[in-house]
């Protein structure tokens, strides 16, 4: 926690790590902090195992986030950007590690966090293409998807758009066509279906 804001401590605790080993910290305190719900109509959903250990768990994944924000942010002394959008896409989408969207999600919608505009933006737009089917941590039978962060959404566009309410820059270039048509984010058909 002391860090966890500092962009030169966040940028190093990743590119340490690796960009995979990071987002599994969030499966990994899940398994330390909770355990599966057996009784009621909750059962099967991971619930604290202490009071304590519900704190931890939502502070460490708090941490996390604050971490990978201040990662995203540009450098205060160079002014370069370290845009970890393709090593997250590369991760959730192109390993097809697709419940570690749900943790990349937990990450990016922390409230009192925000997020670099350019990996905002650049992360929206990989995102997006990937096929995302609707699926929930709710589904009893989550093949294929790999670990999943209870509560969170397994659909990898949520956190960025969250983390947009944060950074209204971030937003306004994402949803605002620019003079040179290069935004795919959105597209307006005429009557005509043009």
């Amino acid at each position: 926690e002391e860090h966890q804001d500092d962009q030169a401590y966040a940028t190093s605790f990743i590119d340490t790590i690796g960009m995979k080993s990071f987002l599994e910290l969030g499966i990994n305190a899940q398994t330390l902090y909770t355990e599966t719900n057996a009784f009621g109509p909750d059962s099967a959903r991971r619930v604290p195992k202490s009071e304590e250990d519900g704190k931890a768990f939502d502070d460490l994944i708090g941490s996390l986030g604050h971490i990978f924000a201040a990662a995203s942010q540009p450098n205060p002394k160079t002014g370069k950007v370290n845009d970890y959008s393709d090593a997250v896409h590369q991760v959730v989408v192109t390993e097809e590690n697709w419940g570690l969207a749900t943790v990349v999600n937990a990450f990016m919608s922390q409230s009192d966090v925000v997020y670099g505009t350019d990996f905002t933006v650049h992360l929206a737009e990989r995102m997006e293409t990937a096929e995302y089917n609707g699926a929930s941590t709710d589904d009893p039978l989550l093949f294929g998807y790999g670990p999943c962060l209870d509560g969170y959404s397994l659909d990898p566009l949520a956190g960025p758009l969250f983390a947009m309410g944060n950074n209204p820059e971030a937003a306004d270039r994402y949803f605002t066509p620019n003079n040179t048509g290069t935004n795919p984010a959105l597209e307006i058909l005429d009557t005509d279906g043009d």
